[in-house]
């Protein structure tokens, strides 16, 4: 995941579909700066995740490079 064109100080969440947001950050972001982290993180409903940067605006790219088969 990677966070650009970040308006300020904040922190990203990424947990499944269909599940209760959790209260930890996968990625803290900056003003100005493009930063990027490897999430792990299990596939909700239909395979779709949630992202929120509850603090300030920013644009998020994901991408799902594999999954781990039940």
């Amino acid at each position: 995941m990677t966070a650009t064109n970040v308006s300020g100080p904040s922190f990203v969440t990424v947990w499944p579909d269909g599940e209760t947001q959790p209260g930890t950050s996968n990625l803290n972001v900056t003003t100005g700066r493009t930063i990027a982290n490897l999430v792990i993180c299990r596939l909700g409903e239909g395979g779709a995740l949630k992202l929120a940067s509850p603090i300030a605006a920013c644009d998020l790219v994901a991408d799902v490079v594999g999954y781990f088969a039940d």
